[in-house]
């Protein structure tokens, strides 16, 4: 069983937040970068800042570490107030995407750097430099320069530099973004590994969905310098607050419909695309607010929750639509189908052979497998 790392005291306090963004602005000119940012970070979690690129989360980012001067609102980290100190006084360590390695330095010369800047002993920052190679699993390396080393080495050698100072805190701006794909799952699970052993909280940035689903205990979704939705993985993906979030977090069925009443516990909803009314559960409305009668919304449905065939459910939702395509996935296919009004759906299946390009099958889906988010009136997300 792996015992936790601590590196140190400055290890953010039990009972408030290791970080806290308050009402955070930062403009370029007229462009709101990051417009009135508001986010807690409990001390020791993993938090991914997810979207689109130009969203602003590496500029929040950025702002946290002392890079870019906000406008307005306040940072804070571990109860105090960073908002306007020097980025190298403030107590958070930045990894970068192309590691930002001192070409000239040896690789302990490299981890010593932050701990040198504090003014620790030399015995102290050597014994801090030899914890962090085995930290990263790799004492051997410690004469090497950057050069020596492969791209996942630097990546590793840069997190260990990043940590020797023991911030309360660390940052990573889509630091994986160089690698390829295989290196890149596997310092995907490196680092979740190393979050975990030092119990440091993390605040990583990307874009890539499924990077951000595997890594994280909370999600940040960003869109237009907003956070549009904070959750657990699961929740955030289950239960998306809007369309963009559903649409940008995995794949998505977006069915629109409109509701015209509520029955109990449930919502009755006009679906277009099936010429059909729908009956979903109250509870599967996953924005702040319940939508009122005559109100446009948009039906999110996960393509694994879209099934050809019935699962024996007596209340499963059915609807026609015609198979335009098949992909083989191994143990899965993945079927493109066509309602009936155009719309294009998504649906897997667990075998190919049940039916031929052009033919009309029947969708199932569970009312319970279905969340309910606004629809804009033009129909954007």
């Amino acid at each position: 069983m792996n015992q936790t790392v601590r590196l140190g005291e400055l290890s953010a306090s039990q009972g408030r937040p290791a970080i806290e963004i308050r009402n955070l602005v930062k403009r370029y000119g007229e462009f709101a970068a990051v417009d009135d940012v508001s986010l807690s970070v409990d001390p020791g979690v993993f938090v991914t800042l997810l979207g689109p690129s130009g969203c602003g989360k590496s500029t929040l980012l950025r702002s946290i570490a002392g890079f870019a001067k906000p406008n307005s609102g306040s940072i804070i980290v571990d109860g105090r107030d960073i908002t306007h100190e020097l980025s190298y006084r403030r107590p958070v360590s930045m990894v970068f995407q192309d590691y930002a390695l001192f070409p000239h330095m040896t690789v302990r010369q490299n981890i010593a750097f932050g701990c040198e800047m504090q003014g620790q002993s030399k015995a102290a920052i050597a014994e801090r430099c030899e914890q962090m190679l085995a930290l990263i699993h790799l004492p051997e390396v410690g004469d090497r320069y950057p050069a020596q080393l492969s791209g996942g080495q630097q990546q590793r050698i840069a997190l260990a530099r990043a940590l020797a100072p023991d911030p309360v805190s660390l940052l990573l701006d889509e630091p994986l973004g160089a690698l390829d794909l295989k290196l890149r799952r596997q310092m995907q699970q490196e680092l979740k590994h190393i979050q975990r052993q030092t119990g440091k909280t993390f605040l990583f940035v990307t874009h890539d969905q499924e990077e951000a689903m595997s890594m994280s205990d909370r999600i940040a979704v960003m869109r237009d310098g907003r956070i549009q939705q904070l959750g657990s993985p699961e929740d955030v993906y289950r239960n998306p607050a809007t369309a963009f979030v559903a649409g940008f977090i995995g794949d998505a069925n977006m069915i629109p419909a409109r509701v015209v009443g509520q029955d109990g516990k449930a919502i009755v909803l006009e679906v277009e695309v099936a010429g059909q009314t729908w009956r979903v559960p109250a509870s599967r409305v996953t924005a702040a607010a319940m939508p009122g009668i005559g109100d446009p919304v948009m039906l999110v449905v996960r393509p694994e929750d879209m099934r050809v065939v019935s699962g024996g459910d007596a209340d499963a939702l059915v609807m026609p639509a015609r198979l335009v395509d098949r992909t083989f996935l191994g143990g899965r296919v993945r079927l493109e189908l066509c309602a009936n009004d155009g719309t294009k759906l998504t649906a897997e299946a667990r075998r190919q052979d049940f039916d031929h390009l052009g033919d009309v099958v029947d969708l199932y889906c569970r009312p319970s497998d279905i969340a309910i988010v606004p629809r804009a009136p033009d129909g954007a997300p």
